[in-house]
């Protein structure tokens, strides 16, 4: 990409095989870092454009002349052999080393290397494999040192295994104890254990994978350790209402004597309506500033700030509400303080290996009174997103409550979310009106 060029005595610009063009194009870019006056680098660089592409090239030289003809170098390859070859040639990716392992701890570090997947998705399969390799070869559960404040001397110990230990024999020996164990207890723990173990297996396999593996150099003699391991059927985890919504929120604005329940403080009553009105989770809920507020459209807009990521990118998008909603909401804005709906002292933090949220004090008391109000499942707060979510389907059918659970697909909806506060009644038993049956 030429600037203006200065022309010969019989007034012709030189052509791009005249070195003369490229005294005149090359140049030395500026930077400026954290708003600092620019800083003129002393290496010059030809930008090219070509069949609607554009590249930079840096010439590796400080010398006017040398910069010029490899410019010109550069154009006459981009010309012969097209991008890929000028790229080849003289722009190459640096090939990353393929990282050597041999132990745990090395293909945690190698995933985390690669940056290819969220810290906290990374976090959470660390500790799956550590668990499923820990427990399988004797190391215990990290439960208890958890309660002694030792936890990482139990991840040292783990990381140090080499991966040669770890056997698909060794997997399928922990699996069949765990459902042994929970079988003893009782159908409802075995459900239960099902579900933990799958969980668990499906975490850990992820950082076996062939995508991943392939960029790792491996001890001689290893094999896939996950290989031929069965999941257990999947448990049904449909949702199963057993809460009136409409008393609930009764309960929330107005307080019961009847059952001594408080209302709600105002944290803790934006947290309840924001899931049980318009099915957010608890971390949108947790980063979900005033600004997202849509009024004149009754919506609210999430969207990704410096402080919120979404679990999927189907996440995002504007969630209606009704008009009621963005009028108490309105009336609660009055009296906040700061950018955020749901006011805390504490400060966010993002890109971190765990869930951390700012109203933590918050969820925590409203789980509490949730509790008390009579909402037992062990999630209380995500059982208002799966009331929602039900309400929703009896209303809109199962593709509305999909959208407004912006989920990624219908799937998610069907297995987890949904219960049909419609009860479909067959309607065969007209026959049996006025009969008698005398035993």
């Amino acid at each position: 990409m030429s600037k203006h060029l200065t022309a010969d005595k019989v007034g012709r610009k030189p052509g791009k095989t005249d070195l003369r063009y490229w005294r005149e194009v090359v140049y030395r870019p500026e930077i400026r870092t954290n708003g600092t006056k620019a800083r003129v680098l002393p290496q010059f660089y030809v930008k090219l454009q070509f069949r609607g592409r554009r590249e930079a090239f840096p010439l590796q030289t400080n010398n006017l002349e040398e910069a010029a003809d490899k410019a010109k170098s550069i154009y006459l390859a981009l010309v012969a052999s097209g991008w890929e070859g000028a790229l080849k040639e003289y722009k190459p990716r640096p090939v990353k080393e393929r990282a050597s392992v041999t132990t745990v701890g090395h293909i945690i570090a190698a995933a985390l290397q690669r940056n290819e997947i969220k810290k906290r998705t990374l976090a959470d399969y660390a500790r799956a494999l550590r668990q499923i390799v820990g427990q399988s070869l004797g190391k215990g559960s990290c439960a208890a040192l958890r309660k002694q404040r030792d936890q990482r001397k139990w991840n040292d110990e783990v990381d140090a295994i080499p991966l040669l230990r770890v056997r698909p024999e060794a997997i399928e020996a922990w699996r069949q104890g765990l459902l042994a164990s929970a079988n003893s207890e009782g159908p409802v723990v075995l459900r239960h254990t099902k579900n933990t173990v799958n969980s668990l297996l499906r975490k850990a396999k992820s950082l076996f994978s062939a995508k991943f593996l392939q960029h790792l150099t491996l001890p001689a003699g290893f094999s896939n350790p996950f290989s031929g391991i069965n999941f257990e059927p999947r448990q049904s985890m449909r949702y199963q209402s057993q809460i009136k919504i409409d008393d609930l929120i009764a309960v929330a604005l107005n307080g019961s004597k009847e059952k001594n329940i408080e209302k709600l403080p105002p944290p803790e009553l934006k947290c309840f309506l924001l899931a049980a009105l318009a099915g957010l989770r608890r971390n949108e809920i947790d980063k979900l500033e005033w600004a997202s507020f849509r009024w004149d459209e009754n919506c609210i807009r999430l969207q990704v700030t410096d402080h919120f990521q979404p679990k999927t990118e189907e996440s995002l998008g504007d969630v209606a509400v009704d008009v009621e909603l963005m009028t108490l909401f309105h009336n609660l804005r009055d009296s906040s303080a700061g950018d955020f709906v749901v006011e805390s002292s504490t400060v966010p933090r993002s890109n971190v290996g765990y869930s951390h949220y700012r109203c933590t004090r918050v969820f925590r008391d409203l789980n509490a009174w949730l509790r008390k109000a009579g909402v037992s499942a062990g999630t209380p707060l995500h059982t208002l997103r799966k009331e929602f979510g039900s309400l929703m389907c009896s209303r809109y059918g199962i593709y509305g409550a999909s959208r407004a659970l912006r989920h990624r697909d219908i799937q998610v909806t069907t297995m987890h979310y949904v219960d049909s506060k419609e009860r479909l009644v067959p309607g065969l038993a007209g026959g049996l009106g006025g009969l008698r049956y005398d035993a």
